[in-house]
């Protein structure tokens, strides 16, 4: 259980990271705290 929890949360990062890195860039250049 708590390894597949684990695999399904590395999964999620990675797709998020990977999919949404243009748009974390641009967040971080407006927001740049």
């Amino acid at each position: 259980m708590i390894s597949f929890g684990l695999f399904l949360c590395i999964n999620y990062i990675q797709a998020v990271f990977i999919r949404g890195s243009s748009c974390y860039e641009e967040t971080t250049t407006h927001a740049s705290l």
